[in-house]
């Protein structure tokens, strides 16, 4: 008899530790809730498009670990489609999905994350939040000691994108651009071009977008992301409403790899 009742007694003592770890939709009463009660938290922006964002809602924070770790933090979760709510993506400057703020309990942003984490990774990062490690502030006290750091200069210019400073992120990944050429690191030239384009995309400047991520092809017109910017300047253009120069750049990369795998299905679309 005991044994039968065990499974259920873990179901209930469960639903007991994790009944405070549930998701929010109204972000108002949620946030005078948290100040009312000296509560740290948590406020995920997601949207019904974003595949990473689906993943993140149906793992990570799904997780009985993550939610007893937000219970036993006292953290208050909130969880909102911007989208659908003009009035949040303006007074929070959310543009970039998945988005995580993690606030303290005096209701000061602490920072935010950009982008899938998984389980351990999350709980990690906002441990090491608590701590001052890994924020926007901590990552600028170590650019000044470490200027040439071309990694250190990424992380800050996502940080920036996430708050919506797209300026000083496109700013920061010009420096760290011309960096990465001098010291023929190819891989970092890419990776700065690729996030300059996603930072002028969040911004909605998408022809700015195309032909930031064109670069690429220009500099290493053999390489594989070469062919890669070609499709992404397309996809940058038909999101700016150019659906002529669209079909342009699809045009040109048929003729410049017409071995692709992609070339069958890119052809169908243009004739549609």
């Amino acid at each position: 008899m005991k044994r039968r009742l065990l499974p259920f007694f873990i179901v209930f003592l469960m639903a007991f530790i994790l009944n405070g770890a549930e998701f929010r939709k109204d972000w108002k009463k949620a946030f005078d809730f948290a100040k009312k009660h000296h509560k740290r938290v948590f406020f995920v922006f997601h949207t019904d498009w974003c595949p990473h964002c689906r993943h993140l809602l149906s793992t990570t924070l799904k997780d009985p670990a993550v939610l007893s770790y937000f219970d036993r933090e006292d953290y208050v979760l909130i969880s909102i489609n911007p989208e659908k709510d003009r009035e949040a993506e303006k007074k929070f400057r959310v543009y970039g999905y998945p988005t995580m703020i993690i606030y303290d309990k005096t209701g000061k942003e602490i920072d935010r994350i950009l982008g899938y984490l998984d389980s351990k990774q999350l709980i990690k990062t906002i441990e090491n939040f608590k701590k001052g490690i890994g924020t926007l502030k901590d990552l600028l006290r170590k650019h000044k000691e470490s200027p040439d750091d071309l990694e250190l200069m990424f992380k800050i210019a996502t940080k920036y994108i996430a708050r919506a400073e797209f300026q000083k992120a496109i700013d920061l990944l010009n420096i760290m651009i011309a960096k990465a050429e001098k010291k023929n690191d190819k891989n970092s030239v890419i990776n700065g071009i690729m996030r300059k384009a996603y930072a002028y995309y969040k911004w909605k400047k998408f022809n700015m977008a195309a032909n930031c991520v064109l670069e690429i092809a220009k500099k290493y017109p053999n390489s594989k992301e070469a062919r890669d910017a070609y499709l992404d300047a397309s996809y940058y253009a038909k999101k700016g409403g150019n659906e002529k120069r669209a079909n342009e750049l699809i045009e040109i990369f048929i003729k410049k790899y017409p071995d692709d795998p992609r070339v069958k299905k890119l052809k169908k679309k243009i004739k549609k």
